[in-house]
């Protein structure tokens, strides 16, 4: 039995954010909505959207390996998640974070508002120069 869906997402790759296609190759796979995105806010990097600059995360302190980069990632992600529970999109939005040596472990959990379903989306990025 297949998921209710209330909308169309292609879903994309997390660590590359290309499309993903059905396994017979023929089609594109569909994604969840709401975490479909999730991602796109999180692979973007405030100011790159030239059509809205306060799209994406703050990724500046991510150059230099500083030592509360985890817990400034938290609240960067929730920073730039936040339009989105305005618009009753998301909710109950949880990240956690850890850096491990040259690495930036996390996780986003939230709610799929219109799907009424908890989402988990881990990734991980490099830090440091």
């Amino acid at each position: 039995m297949t998921e209710p869906y209330y909308a169309i997402a292609d879903a994309m790759d997390p660590g590359t954010g290309q499309g993903l296609q059905d396994a017979d190759g023929q089609s594109w796979k569909r994604g969840q909505p709401a975490a479909e995105l999730v991602l796109r806010v999180l692979r973007t990097p405030r100011g790159q959207c030239q059509l809205d600059p306060a799209y994406g995360v703050d990724m500046t302190f991510l150059d230099k390996a500083y030592p509360n980069v985890a817990a400034r990632w938290r609240a960067a992600v929730i920073e730039a998640l936040r339009p989105y529970v305005a618009k009753t999109i998301l909710s109950d939005i949880e990240v956690t974070a850890e850096s491990d040596g040259g690495r930036l472990l996390y996780s986003v959990s939230f709610v799929d508002v219109r799907a009424r379903a908890r989402r988990t989306i881990s990734l991980s990025l490099a830090i440091g120069s």
